[in-house]
């Protein structure tokens, strides 16, 4: 008889991975298959009578609900409710054991005990999160149509509020796929007609307001302070489950206005409300600059070699340091919500995984010394101080399309530069990064009095003053821009490639604006409601008079570049050809912000390398038709390497879906059709296949005139074939004796010769 048998739980991928470590060993178990609603320790009761009481034989029951009396050989292995501050169920079983767990069962509990914070903990790469999650849902059930329901109940379920919770309310019954794809969040509820989850801080608060519930066995929960609590599947009504989220909300809001109100009576003066935290952000900036680069020395080169990311030579001491991997667990969570969003074969060219093959080369700027606050100003004409805004990153990706980026992301905390017209100017006056008007160097009406970079270490200083602007510099970006790159490595050379100024990415937060647009939710695009314009200037970057003064076409251009997903939010997003933007408000769902940030910031990123890439390639095309001079074999060599890697370019960086989301969806085909991009992918087809054309004209020109050559050479080589073969025949040695022969077959060879030439003369003048 064995000394212990195990009797397994509601199946999930810890309760699998037990299973097969007791099946590896040949360890006695008994599994009736069972889900978390039905793990009762009742569904064993014929193994409980056959080995209760029996001194020699230990029972351990593995997350089983004591629903009947466990016999006195009974051992339960659980790290819920109250046994929350035991390890993972794994871990207690290989103690049982007498097992040191792997690593992979050790990220197996800490999925299990602590969700995705417990694996970060442990320092789990991407990688491994991705797999442990996606081995769960597995191990759960979780089907394909699961999958959809999510993805449909977060596009369209899915609210927030300003006590930080999230809710979304699915008809499936697996939310584990939802609660995935939001990682990170504070709070996050979901629920079902049947059944309800809490996920995120203070879980201990809702512990104490269904302490009955939990004693009857209708709800329970685990993983510490920062864990779960939810509800046992049908045990209340679909209202009753609406009503538990009113409170659930209700107690974190009464929370945070009762701590607000404490904190404003005992610390802060009368006027609080008119003096923001310094943690307050009023606006978000985000400022790209596309170039193309080509390695120095290689201008003649083929364009693979001429755009070989591993032939950069990096500067080691720079302050650039290629970060494959997030550096902390904070953007390690948030990498992997952003990576969830998207298709996986998207991310080889939005993430760099640090191999050599990657397609991309992401830089971050890493600053070593740390208490140094890194400033972004901009001074304008009118204007006693700068907008000073504080530099949150830095970022330098090339591409292995001859593509780079240069970004700044920046937060405006400063409450004097708050108002609209000072994000206006924000926008207009620090994306511009060399002069659009050669006046405009003293008018500056386009560009700022300078653009400067604070706090970098560095001997140099990162200032543009465009004063030293001339005739001949046209498409000469700001000399910071320029240094910035050359500071990763000096044999980049960069050119604008897009636009005189940089892409702009904005969120901005104001009330009285919301307030404008929810008395008239078509405000938006009547071009004579005051609200229209400050909309219009705000999402195509304009100061001063709007750039459109036709009411009709104004209304048309904000109708075509707005988009009203979460109107009801009072929010509203617009995409140009060189902006994204979002107004909202104080009390709009943090993650519309996050997002903005995070998630579509790299669907900017992608669709820019997307229109850079063909600007790329056009210009390859252009100057490869243009050089008269190449040898026929250049220029083939020189056309199949530039057709290689526009082949890549198709396959792996120009796609016409990135994100199985809806709103992904539909922002993405926003911005690609602003860019114009399967019109010019068309127009970039053409000029490839002329191109191709193009060389196999010269190569058939090529091969003809080597066959000309070759029936000339035939031609004047024939009359002496003839007359060599004619003297070899034995009559000819009759006729002709010995000392005359020689005579006679020069004579003949030589009237043959000028036949020919005269032949292939008549031939030329026909």
């Amino acid at each position: 008889m064995s000394d212990r048998i195990f009797l397994l739980g509601g199946h999930d991928l810890e309760m699998q991975a037990i299973r097969e470590l007791l099946d590896k060993l040949r360890i006695r178990y008994a599994d009736k298959k069972l889900g978390w609603v039905n793990a009762l320790l009742s569904e064993y009761r014929d193994i409980l009578d056959e080995y209760a009481g029996k001194p020699d034989c230990t029972i351990y029951g593995i997350e089983l609900k004591e629903d009947v009396p466990p016999p006195s050989n009974y051992v339960r292995i659980d790290h819920h409710n109250d046994f929350i501050d035991r390890p993972s169920s794994i871990e207690q079983v290989l103690s049982v054991l007498n097992i040191t767990p792997d690593r992979h069962q050790l990220l197996v509990g800490a999925n299990d005990a602590r969700y995705i914070p417990g694996m970060l903990a442990l320092g789990a790469t991407r990688q491994e999160v991705d797999e442990i999650r996606k081995a769960d849902r597995k191990a759960q059930g979780v089907t394909d149509e699961d999958e959809r329901a999510a993805e449909y109940a977060i596009g369209h379920n899915l609210r927030g509020d300003s006590s930080g919770i999230f809710i979304v309310k699915t008809s499936s019954s697996k939310f584990s796929p939802i609660c995935d794809r939001l990682y990170p969040y504070h709070r996050l509820v979901i629920y079902s007609d049947t059944e309800l989850m809490f996920y995120g801080a203070d879980v201990s608060r809702l512990r104490s307001l269904f302490a009955e519930d939990i004693l009857s066995q209708k709800v329970f929960y685990g993983g510490g302070d920062s864990g779960y609590l939810g509800t046992v599947s049908g045990s209340y009504t679909a209202p009753e489950l609406e009503s538990m989220v009113a409170r659930i909300k209700k107690i974190f809001t009464d929370s945070r206005d009762n701590i607000l109100k404490n904190i404003i009576q005992e610390v802060m003066p009368e006027n609080i409300f008119e003096k923001p935290t310094s943690a307050q952000t009023y606006s978000y900036h985000i400022f790209f600059f596309p170039f193309k680069w080509e390695l120095n020395g290689k201008e003649n080169a083929p364009l693979s070699e001429k755009v070989d990311l591993n032939s950069i030579p990096v500067n080691p001491h720079s302050c650039w340091k290629r970060v494959p991997e997030p550096p902390n667990s904070d953007e390690a969570a948030s990498l992997y919500t952003e990576k969830n969003y998207y298709y996986p074969f998207v991310h080889r060219v939005m993430y760099d995984s640090g191999s050599d093959t990657d397609i991309i080369r992401h830089y971050e700027r890493i600053e070593p010394q740390l208490s140094r606050e890194v400033r972004y100003l901009i001074k304008i004409a009118g204007r006693n101080e700068p907008y000073d805004l504080e530099v949150e990153s830095m970022n330098l990706n090339l591409y292995a399309t001859g593509i780079g980026f240069l970004s700044f992301y920046l937060r405006n905390t400063d409450k004097k530069q708050s108002s609209l017209d000072d994000v206006l100017r924000i926008n207009q006056y620090g994306r511009r990064i060399m002069p659009p008007f050669y006046a405009d160097i003293q008018g500056r009406s386009q560009i700022g009095e300078w653009l400067r970079i604070e706090g970098l270490s560095s001997e140099y200083g990162y200032e543009e003053t465009f004063g030293s602007y001339t005739p001949k510099d046209y498409w000469k970006p700001a000399c910071f821009i320029t240094r910035l790159i050359s500071e990763l490595s000096s044999d980049i050379r960069p050119e604008p490639v897009i636009d005189d100024r940089m892409f702009v990415m904005s969120w901005y937060k104001n009330d009285e604006l919301s307030k404008d647009f929810a008395s008239n939710q078509d405000a938006y695009c009547n071009p004579n409601s005051g609200f229209s314009s400050s909309w219009y200037k705000y999402l195509f970057v304009d100061v001063g008079d709007e750039t459109c003064q036709d009411g009709e076409m104004k209304t048309a251009l904000l109708k075509r570049h707005t988009y009203l997903r979460w109107r009801k939010y009072y929010s509203l997003y617009g995409v140009s050809r060189y902006s994204f933007v979002l107004l909202t408000n104080s009390t709009a769902p943090p993650y519309l912000t996050d997002y903005f940030e995070t998630i579509y910031a790299r669907m900017v990123e992608l669709v820019i390398v997307q229109r850079a890439s063909m600007l790329r390639f056009s210009k390859e095309v252009s100057d490869l038709c243009s050089m008269k001079n190449l040898k026929v074999e250049e220029l083939s060599g020189r056309a199949g390497s530039l057709y290689k890697e526009y082949i890549r370019f198709i396959n792996q960086v120009n796609f016409r879906e990135v994100s199985a989301q809806d709103q992904g969806i539909e922002l993405y085909t926003m911005l690609r059709s602003c860019l114009q991009l399967e019109e010019n992918i068309r127009d970039l087809d053409d000029e490839i296949g002329e191109l191709h054309q193009y060389v196999q004209l010269a190569e058939e020109r090529e091969r003809n005139e080597k066959a000309t050559l070759l029936n000339y050479m035939a031609a004047i080589l024939l009359p002496v074939s003839i007359v060599t073969g004619f003297w070899g025949m034995n009559k000819m040695n009759d006729v002709l004796d010995d000392n005359n022969g020689l005579i006679w077959q020069v004579v003949i060879a030589l009237i043959g010769v000028a036949f020919a030439v005269g032949l292939v003369k008549y031939k030329k003048k026909k």
